[in-house]
């Protein structure tokens, strides 16, 4: 979230941005511009460009990006990123560039930190439906299980197990998988299936559901971890829950990130 005092200097380096982007960049043709950037002694750089969800003249697209001075373009592009990014609180060291991203409804631009692909039409088609899933079996789930509330949550990876703890009294305990996590200083979804740090016992639940999918035209499946925003890394483990055919999600915060549990029938 966006800090108050900083909202007035973001809308002006928007504005920026659109007058660069349009003049340089053919921004009237695209959707998506991943800009990855690198550090130097002398602050951050442009290393490459990816341009995604063409919509437009995908020949002036390359004409524009292949032009003589267009390496010179790199250098606001570069700092706008940087600008971006510190107003955002993120490492950019850490994050490797940022997305510029065009509403073709209003002809606005936004930005998000990090290389964000665009997502997978499957995927994006579902979002809604996933999305209400997700509230409706949560509710369902408690209605069943005649559960109100819980002073802590804990979670054992080894017996893929989720329990709700009331005053040290187990009030109630569900068997689950480890979806993926989200980490907020990076920004990036994980799968369970491939975080090292887990007992090869939950890796190994968490990748066999994923495995199972049918679907493999969504590239996020398999993809180990990706920046992303936290509302899309819920969505996408919700996403992977429903087609599962698992009872709901369930998500665990802390300060440094969340963790998505896919409940067993």
């Amino acid at each position: 979230m966006l800090a108050a005092e900083h909202r007035e200097e973001y809308s002006d380096l928007l504005s920026e941005l659109r007058m660069l982007l349009v003049e340089h960049f053919a921004a009237t043709e695209w959707g998506r511009l991943l800009v990855h950037t690198k550090g130097t002694s002398s602050g951050f750089v442009v290393s490459s460009i990816d341009v995604e969800e063409i919509i437009g003249d995908e020949a002036l697209v390359e004409r524009v990006f292949q032009a003589s001075g267009f390496a010179e373009t790199l250098v606001p592009l570069g700092k706008l990123v940087e600008a971006f990014s510190a107003l955002c609180d993120v490492d950019l060291d850490v994050m490797e560039g940022g997305t510029f991203v065009r509403n073709d409804r209003n002809d606005a631009f936004a930005f998000l930190p990090g290389l964000v692909r665009a997502p997978s039409p499957s995927f994006d088609r579902a979002r809604d439906s996933v999305e209400q899933w997700r509230f409706e079996a949560l509710s369902a789930l408690r209605e069943k299980c005649n559960f109100t509330g819980y002073e802590t949550m804990r979670v054992d990876l080894e017996q893929g197990r989720v329990e709700f703890w009331n005053k040290n009294e187990l009030a109630l305990g569900l068997p689950a998988v480890l979806v993926g996590t989200f980490s907020r200083a990076p920004r990036t979804f994980a799968w369970g299936g491939q975080n090292p740090s887990l007992p090869e016992v939950a890796r190994s639940h968490s990748a066999k559901l994923v495995d199972e999918l049918l679907d493999r035209t969504v590239w996020e499946l398999s993809t180990p971890y990706f920046a992303t925003d936290r509302d899309t890394a819920r969505a996408l483990a919700a996403y992977v829950a429903k087609l599962a055919g698992c009872v709901a999600l369930l998500e665990l915060s802390r300060e440094d990130g969340d963790a998505y549990f896919a409940v067993q029938p």
